[in-house]
């Protein structure tokens, strides 16, 4: 089947054979001008149709673009081969958006309805070292923990780093085996690769460009933007850390107990200092010993607290 996919853009494929779509995403990509996603159901599915495509079409450059394997407010981070896998194809897409070779994106739909950073995080963070050229080792290691590198003592993983001496090895996304750097004062003597598991050396590279590594940047710009954006969402907004935790007051035995639902409402203090002031007229300063702070967390026992002084009929202020 040889076709024009642009002939074809109006018409849908279904009941298509297991294993079949590899050849006709491939018929179709010969007669495309430009990159084709490839939605598929899930994770399974699109390691089986990755590799077929690359038995089919060797010609043909596959990405694959994984989805997270966690689920929104997992207290564990995404997988470090999954992540690598979803930076390489975003920044094959962003850094070379005209390949000399035929390119088709293979993704998951958890995938395509995941939000994605801007680009400019893949542009900005690009970065080359050449054999005979000079790095500042300091400035390096730098880059790598702002671009989401993690030291460790031993790299095993894409995302890690290691320092030794004069020697740093690093294994950016990407790649199949990660890279060791010596460094002769402050000049690029080798790039070698090595096996993760023996520390062998498999070969040698003239040069090598890095990229962020991870989906998230922390840098002093990020961190700034997304402070500036929490309080205006939950503080000077219409809606509040109050609003979703919210404080009671109650008034027990002459002094203010200050009753909050976690630690970020207890520590905004002004709340209190408003009602005790409202209660005690003239009170230029508020006295810590007429007031007493108490913050109640998210577990049984100590949620009952609450519960109790309304129980005792000791409404809130």
């Amino acid at each position: 089947m040889h076709a024009d996919i642009e002939q074809l853009a109006d018409y849908t494929f279904s009941a298509v054979a297991e294993g079949y779509d590899a050849f006709l995403l491939r018929d179709l990509l010969h007669s495309s001008k430009q990159d084709i996603l490839y939605i598929v159901s899930d994770g399974l599915s699109l390691e089986r149709t990755a590799e077929l495509l690359k038995n089919v079409a060797p010609d043909v450059e596959v990405l694959k673009f994984p989805a997270w394997d966690t689920v929104p407010y997992d207290r564990v981070s995404p997988n470090a081969g999954i992540v690598a896998e979803r930076v390489a194809a975003l920044g094959a897409l962003t850094l070379n958006p005209n390949p000399k070779k035929k390119r088709i994106v293979v993704a998951s739909i958890g995938a395509v309805i995941q939000k994605l950073p801007p680009s400019k995080i893949f542009r900005n963070s690009m970065r080359e070292i050449r054999v005979g050229g000079k790095l500042d080792f300091n400035d390096f290691v730098h880059y790598a923990v702002v671009n989401g590198y993690n030291r460790v003592e031993q790299v095993m993983e894409p995302g890690e780093y290691a320092v030794r001496g004069d020697i740093l090895d690093i294994f950016p996304v990407g790649t199949p085996e990660p890279l060791r750097i010596d460094l002769f004062d402050d000049e690029v003597e080798k790039i070698r690769t090595f096996d993760a598991f023996s520390q062998r050396t498999t070969g040698e590279l003239k040069s090598y460009g890095f990229q962020v590594v991870g989906e998230v940047v922390l840098d002093n710009n990020t961190v700034k933007n997304f402070r500036a954006a929490y309080r205006e969402a939950f503080e000077g907004g219409e809606w509040s850390i109050d609003n979703i935790y919210p404080n009671h007051y109650f008034l027990i035995d002459g002094k203010i107990v200050f009753v909050c639902l976690r630690m970020d409402a207890c520590n905004q203090q002004e709340y209190y200092k408003k009602v005790y002031q409202q209660l005690v007229p003239n009170t230029g300063v508020l006295e810590e010993k007429n007031v007493v702070r108490i913050m109640v967390e998210h577990k049984q026992d100590q949620t009952r607290f609450a519960f109790d002084l309304f129980k005792l009929n000791i409404k809130p202020l």
